[in-house]
């Protein structure tokens, strides 16, 4: 914590994006995946067999005029002054591979150096960003392949018609995006909900504002916040190494996951049971978040 000025990243968000209009999930949700980027697949919790890394893809869901374009815009802006790689324009899959083979950037481990090709996925408005092509096109493909990260190696490879095939080293994306419930049905058409991409997609509902703010404070206090929430998001970003349980957070979540419903038990509907079963991952990337935002402790 020595290289922090915050006592709590999360807390100091919510209270920095307190006078807004938006609803507090959007900003809980829009803080959490932008602490997620900033990590840049430096952190993880080892399960043995396999690691699961913090990212997240975030959709803020809600009528127009919720106010989530604007929750995921205040996040965004605190975002970039930190350093954190985006790409926003209009996604196809020859841009995605093109953007994650430029924000491939070296990581000191030690001794060691290595690769690494962390991006953020960013846009207002997710039917312009996807486009209405995108279940068919296979970029939803693409978005799900790489949210696992590539191959045992951290790889990811796509042969392109330009340029033969590309590969990616370590690739990390984090996802945050804004949509209405009708441009959800228009990207995501029924045969794409179920499958893998949905299962791997926070979805964050708001159906209204949760107050008026015809124009929201600023003072000295809220720059220097501002800065602080910076500053440290930079820090954070320096982190690296593996997450151990603790051993009373070892026994609560061994208890959760021994006695959580099976995925075809806990929802009628069987499109959910792929993210019923990605439940306890999605889980154990929230608690690296919260502990992340707290200190430094990986625990």
């Amino acid at each position: 914590m020595a290289n922090r000025n915050l006592g709590n990243w999360l807390r100091a968000y919510m209270e920095y994006t307190s006078d807004t209009e938006s609803a507090e999930q959007y900003h809980f949700w829009t803080a959490t995946t932008i602490i997620a980027a900033a990590t840049k697949r430096q952190v993880w919790t080892e399960m043995n067999l396999f690691k699961i890394y913090p990212n997240f893809y975030t959709i803020l869901v809600g009528p127009s005029g919720a106010r989530k374009s604007i929750a995921a815009s205040i996040g965004m802006k605190l975002a970039l002054e930190a350093g954190i790689k985006k790409f926003s324009d209009k996604m196809t899959g020859a841009a995605l591979v093109k953007s994650l083979s430029e924000a491939t950037e070296k990581r000191i481990a030690g001794t060691e150096v290595n690769l690494c090709s962390p991006l953020m996925l960013y846009s207002s408005e997710l039917g312009v960003f996807l486009g209405a092509d995108a279940y068919k096109s296979g970029l939803i493909n693409d978005l799900t392949d790489l949210y696992d990260g590539g191959d045992p190696r951290g790889n990811w490879s796509k042969e392109t018609i330009s340029r033969g095939k590309e590969t990616i080293i370590c690739p990390f994306v984090n996802l945050l995006a804004c949509s209405t419930p009708q441009t959800l049905k228009d990207v995501l058409p029924a045969p794409a909900v179920g499958q893998g991409f949905t299962s791997r997609i926070i979805f964050v509902w708001a159906s209204k504002r949760r107050q008026r703010v015809p124009v929201p404070t600023w003072s000295v206090s809220q720059g220097m916040l501002q800065a602080n929430l910076i500053k440290d998001l930079s820090a954070i970003s320096k982190l690296q190494g593996a997450f151990k349980f603790d051993a009373d957070a070892l026994a609560l979540y061994t208890k959760h996951y021994n006695e959580r419903p099976e995925p075809e038990e806990e929802f009628e509907d069987e499109r959910l049971r792929g993210y019923a079963s990605r439940k306890d991952i999605h889980m154990l990337k929230v608690a690296m978040i919260l502990s992340i935002a707290d200190n430094d402790s990986l625990l």
